[in-house]
């Protein structure tokens, strides 16, 4: 009798588990970062403007997490998230112009998920790490790695919880960027 009440009660919490839904995966638009815009204005920089930034080989429109899809806003890819963000950046520090005399453009080498440790359902301590190559047209160029790392939550939301950093991330990265000193070279 008390192996019943055991597995009848493990049976109830699985599915009662199973129940719980989580809301759609989904990252926010870029929002500028004003320990960004302080970098930037610290810099004599004049103005660039921002080509194109790819995505590098294996990374797909959408980035994984745990083999569920994190799309970002409007069907864009993480070299076009990358590059709206440095262009929100430069324009509120008067730093982007479209026909500047130098243009930045570049590949996105690293964008990845992953996590301290997973554990069947469950994953912790998540990091987003980036890898991305600039180049100007003034024949200068760049490399920036760049890590955002948060606490993750159980296997419903997880990926919720992925999505919702990668917009901090991406911040994380920019920020990383305008604070390099190679960053200037590239005007």
């Amino acid at each position: 009798m008390h192996f019943f009440r055991i597995t009848y009660c493990l049976i109830s919490g699985l599915m009662l588990a199973g129940c719980e839904t989580a809301r759609p995966i989904h990252v926010e638009r870029y929002v500028s970062n004003p320990l960004t815009l302080q970098a930037l204005l610290k810099n004599p920089a004049t103005s660039v403007s921002v080509g194109k930034i790819e995505n590098g080989v294996g990374i797909e429109k959408t980035l994984d997490c745990l083999n569920e899809g994190i799309p970002f806003p409007d069907l864009a890819t993480a070299g076009d998230y990358i590059r709206s963000g440095l262009i929100t950046e430069l324009s509120n520090a008067d730093q982007f112009e479209v026909n500047a005399t130098n243009s930045i453009a570049g590949s996105v080498v690293v964008a990845e998920l992953t996590f301290e440790r997973k554990i069947m359902l469950a994953a912790h301590g998540g990091t987003w790490n980036f890898e991305v190559n600039l180049t100007s047209t003034n024949g200068q160029s760049m490399t920036v790695k760049s890590s955002h790392s948060y606490h993750t939550g159980y296997a419903p939301i997880r990926c919720n919880i992925a999505a919702d950093y990668l917009m901090p991330a991406i911040q994380t990265l920019i920020y990383d960027i305008v604070r390099n000193p190679d960053f200037q070279k590239l005007f």
